[in-house]
């Protein structure tokens, strides 16, 4: 810890944790066709952090982070442009993003050592890639139960087919515990933006975030 001014502090540290990306939109756009659907990626977040005591038990966190997430996309009622079929498309893909927090902390201590912490305030993202591995299609119709081997060029960048924002605003709230250098926090992100820039109205993609993670300050 090192003082930067009467009764203000700075705390450089180090985190970890797990990671769940879900995000929920449709769109229609892209070769494959209509989009309708929820992703579920889960993976990591490791980076560096920064936290300032401005007065008391008042203060600010941020950092720069980095998480990578993997999973399915589950698109339901789907529809394929090249064929007459309607069912449920699973699409395994890979997130990878750049993440720059930056909080209003309050401190709720308890000995010296150990206190409770609740912070809230935006998140400021940039998705480095997203990426779609492979897919498979399971028709609704009786006749084509089963899953397809439809063509299709695989991996694809998600966001340059469908024309998707890199760029992302996240809005949330959390919880921790700090014990000497450790830390433990939950944190839960809301995704403001529209990550869809071709669309119409109707047409909208939004990521909202869970983390929990463990860290240690220096």
């Amino acid at each position: 810890m090192w003082a930067i001014a009467p009764g203000a502090y700075a705390q450089l540290g180090v985190e970890a944790g797990y990671d769940f990306l879900h995000g929920k939109g449709t769109l229609a756009a892209g070769e494959e066709g209509h989009f309708s659907g929820a992703t579920r990626n889960h993976g990591f977040r490791v980076g560096l952090t920064y936290d300032f005591t401005i007065k008391g038990n008042l203060g600010l966190h941020t950092g720069v982070l980095y998480s990578y997430a993997a999973g399915n996309v589950w698109e339901t009622d789907r529809s394929l442009q090249s064929f007459s079929v309607y069912g449920t498309m699973q699409v395994r893909s890979v997130y990878q993003q750049l993440e720059v927090p930056i909080r209003v902390r309050y401190d709720l201590p308890v000995t010296n050592d150990f206190k409770f912490f609740v912070f809230g305030g935006p998140v400021l993202g940039y998705t480095l890639s997203g990426q779609v591995k492979d897919w498979s299609f399971r028709s609704s119709s009786v006749s084509l139960q089963g899953t397809t081997t439809y063509p299709r060029t695989c991996p694809y960048n998600v966001y340059e087919r469908y024309g998707l924002m890199p760029f992302e605003l996240k809005l949330g709230a959390g919880l921790g515990v700090h014990y000497k250098h450790y830390v433990l926090k939950f944190s839960y992100d809301w995704g403001l933006l529209d990550q869809y820039t071709r669309g119409t109205a109707s047409d909208k993609v939004h990521h909202n975030q869970l983390n929990v993670s463990v860290g240690y300050v220096f």
